[in-house]
This record gives structure tokens, C-alpha cells and sequence, in this order.
């Protein structure tokens, strides 16, 4: 039940060591961390309101229990309001305008209102093909479309990144060939955009790296056929010849690190190179870490620890004073890291 509560391109160069932060964070010289928030419970997302205070999913539970929360927090240092409740495995928000976007388990969702209050939220799109687990983020492009997949599970319809125009109630397809486009970022400047693939099936005998692709509407980015850089699974019918059509990642990552969250450097506000970087939560990484992949050529393209000594990092953003908002799911913390 949902209920509404009215409460080769090179890598950045650094001397030094590595800076100790709150609970053992560890940064990249030239950088410093704070707590944001604390006091939440099982978070999976966030995103900045149009009253510019951060709105957080959480699990408030265990990952099937159907006890989700829509969190706010007022400021930094805030003790998170509930907003909503009753949600049933709530990973993605976002905000178009006025209305409040929300993923939960295999829906998408939609309300209105303010921090002080929110509707119950309606159902607009239901049952989208997905992995058992989870659909991943929502997220907004720069032209107001809403960006989500449907997670591969071997149905036709499933495997894909979808659009949703304002007003529109039946999605479109973006892209195609994904196992799990879990995250995603843009930049409101170019347009571009980027989405991170979770693959955790093994293919052709051997489990398949973690992907960080760019993404072009319209193009195949290869599952299940093909993985990696276009290699084929001929279990699924793959060949090199049918995989050199597919797009290549720019970005690869070890096995089951599970890239949640994505975001793009030139929202930080901070300079180059990381203004040209993608930030990216890796919550099963080896070990669990931020990384920070500098843009380049496909493949040219290596991933750098950016922040280590985290439990679960879940998700990343912009932070709307600049700098990155980094959530720790394990801890229910929320850090906000800046530039010295």
C-alpha cells in the first residue's frame, strides 16, 4: 500500500597521500569530505527538487519488503522527513518541474506536491520487463525526456533504455542491447549521454566485465549476443561479425562491481580535467569505491579511484553548490565532497 505522510586521454595527476575523511573515506589529494546527511535507511537514489532541497529512495528495509520511503532533506545536516510510504522497492527519482518521477521495483510513478506534503503517487507505466531485481534509476535528459530501462531478462521487450515525453504515457525505445543500464548522466550542454551496464550472467564460459557506455539513440550496444568490447557469446548467437555492429564501451569495469550511480563532472562546478569526467559508484567493486573515468577515445579510457574506504556507494550527484554528493547505502549516509 503507498501511503503519502504529510511529513587515452590522461588521468588527473596528484602528489601526495591520500586524505582520511569521515569513516575512513579516502580522497584524492585536493579534496575534502563532509557529512550531508545522515539518519536514512537503506538509500538507493537522490535528486535536488524544484525547491532545491535533495529528495532521497530508500529501501527503509530489506530489498522485498514493500517498506520504501520518499525521504526530504531540508539542508544539509537535516533529519530526513518522510514524504511516502509503503513503496515497493524504490530506486529511482526525479524530478520534471513539478511532478516527482519515481521507479519502484518494476513501475514507474508519478506525484505531485511540496516538502511539506505529496500526493499518492498513480501508476503510469506498469510491469516493465526486469531482472528480478530491480529497473535501476530515472533520470532527466536535457530536452524533458525521462530516461529508465527495462533490464534484460530475455524477453524482446526487455534489454532497453526508454524515453518519456511530457504528456506521454506509453514509452519509446532509446536504445537497445543491455543487460542492466542501471545509471545514467547527460550533460545539459552537449547533450550527451552516458549509462553504466550491469552484467551479471556469465557469457561465452567466463562472467563478463561492468560497462560504462555513451549512448546514441538508436544503436545496439550488443546483449546478449555480445559483451565487453564486442565480444561475442555465441551461446546467444553472437559472432564477430554481427558484435562489430554493435557500440563499443568507453569505460570497462571488474566483474560484478555493479555500477550504480553516474554523474557527469562539468555538474560538479570544479575544474579540469574533472570537469570532463564521469563519476561513477561501483557498490560491489573490489574493492567498493567511486571511480572517475577521464573522457577519451572508446576504450582508452581508465577508470582511477577517486574515492575509496566506502561500504555500499550507491549513487552520485552534483551538488547544487557545487561539488559531488556521494550516498554510502550500507551507512544511510549522504557526503558532500569538495574541492580544496
Amino acid at each position: 500500500m503507498l501511503v503519502a505522510c504529510g511529513t587515452t586521454t590522461s588521468t588527473p595527476t596528484t602528489t601526495g597521500s591520500a586524505v582520511p575523511a569521515p569513516n575512513g573515506l579516502q580522497l584524492l589529494p585536493g579534496f575534502s569530505a563532509t557529512v550531508y546527511a545522515t539518519g536514512l535507511h537503506q538509500p538507493t537514489a537522490m535528486a535536488y527538487g524544484p525547491d532545491n532541497k535533495l529528495y532521497v529512495a530508500q529501501l527503509n528495509g530489506g530489498e522485498d519488503d514493500r517498506k520504501g520511503q520518499v525521504v526530504v532533506l531540508d539542508g544539509p545536516n537535516a533529519m530526513p522527513r518522510v514524504l511516502l510510504d509503503g513503496l515497493d522497492k524504490p530506486t529511482g527519482i526525479a524530478w520534471r518541474k513539478d511532478e516527482l518521477w519515481l521507479v519502484a521495483k518494476r513501475d514507474i510513478l508519478e506525484t505531485k506536491g511540496t516538502s511539506a506534503t505529496l500526493a499518492p503517487p498513480t501508476t503510469v507505466v506498469k510491469d516493465l520487463p526486469f531482472n528480478g531485481r530491480s529497473n535501476g534509476q530515472i533520470d532527466l535528459l536535457p530536452d524533458d525526456r525521462l530516461l529508465f530501462e527495462s533490464s534484460g531478462n530475455g524477453s524482446p521487450d526487455s534489454g532497453l533504455l526508454l524515453t518519456l515525453k511530457p504528456g506521454e504515457t506509453t514509452p519509446r525505445v532509446y536504445a537497445k542491447g543491455f543487460k542492466g543500464a542501471y545509471a545514467h548522466a547527460s550533460d545539459i550542454n552537449s547533450g550527451a549521454v552516458w549509462s553504466t551496464e550491469i552484467n551479471d550472467d556469465a557469457l561465452a564460459g567466463a562472467v563478463p566485465p561492468e560497462e560504462l557506455n555513451q549512448i546514441t539513440e538508436g544503436k545496439d550496444y550488443g546483449w546478449p549476443r555480445c559483451f565487453a568490447a564486442q565480444q561475442p557469446a555465441p551461446e546467444h548467437g553472437g559472432s564477430k561479425a554481427s558484435c562489430k555492429a554493435t557500440e563499443l564501451p568507453i569505460g570497462l569495469f571488474e566483474p560484478h562491481a555493479t555500477p550504480t550511480g553516474l554523474e557527469w563532472g562539468g555538474n560538479t562546478k570544479w575544474p579540469a580535467p574533472y570537469n570532463h569526467a564521469l563519476f561513477v559508484a561501483l557498490w560491489n567493486g573490489q574493492p567498493s569505491r567511486v571511480a572517475v573515468v577521464q573522457l577519451g577515445d572508446e576504450l582508452s579510457m581508465k577508470p582511477t579511484t577517486f574515492i575509496g574506504g566506502m561500504k555500499r556507494p550507491m549513487d552520485v550527484r552534483a551538488a547544487r553548490e557545487g561539488g559531488l554528493l556521494v550516498m554510502d547505502q550500507e551507512l544511510g549516509m549522504i557526503y558532500l565532497v569538495r574541492k580544496l
